[in-house]
């Protein structure tokens, strides 16, 4: 969770101005705040009791925490929907349309904000028109999928200063396309794919990554390599390779180590710095994840001195 206290009177400043709501309340984190994630925004709220109307120039999607009782929405000054809100709840907020919500309580939400823009693009492989997509108002309803990649983009806005940008990258792909199937005005069906990348395109990736493996790599440098969109690419390599991008640079990153651990006398920390980690218990975290055991445990057991 989240801490308890404000941001300071500077950064609060800022995150009123870049935050699409800051003028109502300002976010307790926001990834406007942190180097390098332009390509997202996402925020934590705290809010008390509130009452207003908002047209955002982007879609807006969020996931409650700690629930008001009952909030009330209305969209264009349409039916309003009166319900209880519980944890987990998510919302979905439309571009472009006059938006009324009204809470007696003070809840906690994490809010993201997609442009729709990058929304069309995220799933124009699919075969979609992507002028004629839109989003539905959804409110209090339930989507496990979409609510694991908040918590998931909140985990990182709190994880080390430095940004892991194919991390984000990722998730901001997986974002968009979950809106777009899921709360999309018509249904959005996505292909599946028998094949993955050419066994040529797959060698001209892998070794680009085992080549940058200690830099902070974007999905877009990957999926440029094989003249492929952000989402087409993450998809095709996830068939062939069983993983994300992500999920292999972070194992690949684990596999040197393990060499470096048992056949050099690098620090962790050093260790951490040489394979683009943020820092040693960044570094540590993924280690023990992958291997089951801490990289000073793995050395004390198997080096023979």
């Amino acid at each position: 969770m989240p801490p308890e206290t404000v941001v300071g009177d500077t950064a609060d400043r800022r995150a009123r101005m870049l935050s699409p709501v800051g003028e109502f309340f300002a976010p307790v984190l926001s990834s406007a705040e942190r180097p390098g994630w332009n390509r997202v925004l996402v925020e934590f709220h705290k809010t008390g009791e509130w009452e207003g109307e908002k047209r955002l120039p982007v879609h807006m999607v969020s996931l409650v925490l700690r629930p008001s009782p009952r909030v009330a929405t209305r969209l264009d000054g349409g039916r309003m929907h009166t319900e209880p809100t519980a944890p987990g709840h998510i919302f979905v907020i439309p571009a472009g349309c006059n938006h009324w919500a009204s809470w007696k309580r003070g809840t906690d939400f994490i809010a993201a904000y997609l442009s729709p823009d990058a929304l069309a693009s995220a799933v124009s492989d699919e075969g979609l028109d992507a002028p004629g997509l839109e989003i539905a108002h959804r409110a209090h309803v339930n989507d496990p999928e979409l609510a694991a990649i908040l918590l998931t983009m909140q985990g990182q806005l709190n994880g080390p200063n430095a940004e892991d940008r194919l991390f984000v990258d990722t998730l901001g792909v997986q974002l968009a396309v979950q809106v777009a199937s899921r709360h999309g005005t018509a249904p959005l069906r996505l292909r599946s794919y028998r094949h993955g990348l050419s066994r040529a395109k797959m060698s001209v990736v892998l070794d680009y990554m085992n080549a940058h493996l200690n830099q902070n790599i974007e999905l877009a440098e990957l999926a440029n390599l094989v003249e492929l969109s952000k989402f087409h690419f993450l998809r095709l390599f996830r068939t062939s390779c069983g993983v994300t991008p992500h999920d292999y640079l972070v194992r690949r990153r684990v596999e040197v180590a393990t060499d470096i651990l048992l056949h050099e006398d690098a620090s962790l920390a050093e260790v951490a710095y040489r394979l683009g980690f943020a820092d040693q218990s960044h570094f540590s975290r993924h280690f023990r994840r992958i291997t089951g055991a801490s990289p000073g445990r793995l050395r004390r057991d198997r080096r023979p001195y």
